[in-house]
């Protein structure tokens, strides 16, 4: 719900929340009977999972050090959770009269047949149709997690494209006052500044402004990949810049960032202008 992904096994409201792609469900499958066995099995898939999945998905990142599968898995989590598993929803499911008379079953042998379903298993399972990267075509996606469109190679080829991209920008800092800076934002391909940044920290949250001067193209295609579905825009890029080389340096904290469009090329004919 606060972004935190949950891991955890497959019981109590995270067997309802699951969804495959909001965290992760340790799945032992021990014998019911055997309590050892089911506590050997689940740790075992708690190491897999830490091992294969979890601790990759924090510490994979590009050149920007975004771990793009961890933020893809919080941001599942807290799209998937936060609506139905609040005190907002419970109460206003309990303010419902249809709510607060519940369900009845038609007879007690229906509640032992569906005791019965659970127990042994016999409920239906959904079924995952794997489909093909959108890049190569053969292999099965994998990445990024929750919104899986590429194999882990072309994901890598893909990152690695961007890194290359990320390189021609140069953020440099113009002014330093006590809690403010000012940055200049250059482009290789550009002798003159391409755009700003603003940063000023009030000793709690961290607040940037960024001014993207109209000398460049930021809604250009940053690069292009043959059969691509998500390509990125140059100001896309920009903005994993900012974030692994001003606000990552900062430590932590909450960060707000506004963009605006200057109405001229250069800051001295604005007039105030965005």
């Amino acid at each position: 719900m606060n972004g935190v992904p949950h891991l955890s096994i497959g019981d109590g409201w995270w067997a309802e929340g699951f969804t495959g792609a909001n965290g992760w469900v340790i799945d032992g499958s021990g014998p019911a009977d055997n309590a050892e066995a089911v506590d050997a099995a689940d740790a075992d898939a708690l190491y897999r999972l830490l091992e294969e999945e979890v601790v990759p998905a924090f510490y994979d990142r590009d050149r920007s050090n975004v771990p793009h599968r961890w933020i893809a898995t919080v941001k599942e989590s807290i799209r998937t959770v936060s609506p139905q598993f609040s005190a907002r929803r419970m109460v206003k499911e309990y303010a419902t009269p249809d709510v607060r008379a519940g369900p009845r079953a038609e007879s007690q042998s229906e509640i032992r047949g569906l005791k019965s379903e659970l127990q042994l298993g016999n409920m239906p399972r959904k079924t995952v149709v794997k489909s093909r990267c959108a890049l190569c075509g053969a292999k099965e996606v994998s990445e990024p997690r929750g919104e899986e469109k590429y194999c882990r190679d072309c994901w890598d080829k893909k990152i690695a494209v961007e890194e290359i991209v990320a390189r021609e920008f140069a953020i440099k800092r113009y002014i330093r006052a006590q809690s403010a800076e000012k940055y200049l934002i250059y482009h290789s391909t550009q002798k003159r500044p391409c755009g700003q940044l603003i940063v000023v920290d009030d000793g709690y949250d961290l607040f940037l402004t960024l001014m993207l001067y109209p000398t460049f193209g930021w809604d250009e295609p940053a690069y292009h990949l043959e059969g691509d579905p998500e390509g990125r825009l140059f100001s896309e890029i920009l903005v994993d810049v900012i974030a692994a080389e001003v606000i990552e340096p900062w430590g932590g904290g909450k960060w707000h960032m506004e963009i605006f469009r200057s109405v001229a090329p250069e800051p001295e004919d604005w007039n105030g202008e965005m």
